[in-house]
């Protein structure tokens, strides 16, 4: 009941991953998120969604 599911896929950038995206569900709570890490810039994971 308190898990969630999800999808994590990779842009690339002149041959080289350059950033991670999630879309995670939250099947029990009715919610999910969209998130993404730049690994160039090394940001934190960035909220796409509220």
């Amino acid at each position: 009941m308190n898990g969630s599911a999800g999808l994590v896929f990779n842009g690339i950038e002149n041959g080289d991953l350059s950033d991670s995206y999630l879309f995670q569900l939250k099947p029990y709570a009715g919610r999910y998120r969209v998130i993404r890490k730049n690994e160039h810039s090394g940001d934190e994971w960035t909220h796409l969604t509220e």
